[in-house]
């Protein structure tokens, strides 16, 4: 699946630059960078890593190919923190 949605069940707080995310089903306690926070804030269930990449390219004035590849890694180690889950349907 290319599309992620990003899981409305996580209980998250910001500390400064940090983002704490609580997982309320494995209380778990994971922590993102404002880069991470964007991206899994941007995962709608609807955008596809190409339209990630270019909000994200836009939004923080790099460069296309430099988006592409940092979404890949953010997706990459949201979905092992397990902080998205595919769309329905």
């Amino acid at each position: 699946m290319s599309r992620w949605a990003a899981r409305t069940d996580l209980l998250f707080h910001r500390a400064g630059d940090v983002w704490l995310f609580v997982d309320p089903v494995t209380d778990q306690v994971h922590r993102l960078n404002t880069s991470a926070f964007w991206l899994w804030y941007h995962c709608d269930g609807d955008a596809t890593p190409a339209q990630l990449s270019l909000w994200l390219s836009e939004d923080a004035g790099i460069a296309a190919e430099q988006a592409v590849g940092d979404v890949a890694r953010g997706l990459e180690e949201l979905c092992q923190k397990n902080l998205l889950v595919e769309p329905d349907g």
